[in-house]
């Protein structure tokens, strides 16, 4: 089972203890969580402009490295998206051969799939991992 989350959901998992934080500890206990630096960087961007100066930017950092598998995102042969910045995103999953790319945006759930990954909102991802099984945390 393999999982991208996009850079808002990251950003809802730190800020927040709700549905993103439960996303985001569920997969990476199961190391299920696959990023890219793209997305990483992308999120240390916005929560350093949203957040200067807390020291929870920093943790959650460390932590999503510590919990994540990176990979390189793939080069997409065509624009996938409407918006031309999250085709790194969907290269990220197809890189990951992951099964669920989970985003908040409305640009890339239009999409609904890309090939064989399934775009998905955080709601629906925990759903899909309450039926395969995984432990909430």
């Amino acid at each position: 089972m393999r999982v991208v989350l996009d850079t808002n959901v990251l950003f809802a998992a730190l800020v927040s203890d709700g549905l993103c934080r439960e996303l985001f500890r569920r997969l990476a206990g199961i190391r299920g969580l696959v990023l890219s630096e793209e997305i990483i960087q992308e999120l240390q961007a916005v929560a350093v402009r949203k957040l200067p100066k807390d020291v929870r930017v920093s943790r959650f950092l460390v932590e999503l490295r510590r919990f994540c598998v990176l990979v390189e995102p793939a080069t997409l042969k065509a624009p996938a998206s409407r918006d031309a910045k999250d085709d790194v995103v969907i290269g990220t999953a197809v890189a990951a051969r992951a099964s669920r790319l989970v985003t908040g945006d409305k640009d890339l759930l239009v999409l609904e799939r890309y090939g064989r990954i399934r775009i998905v909102s955080p709601r629906d991802c925990v759903a899909w991992l309450d039926k395969s099984g995984v432990p909430r945390r």
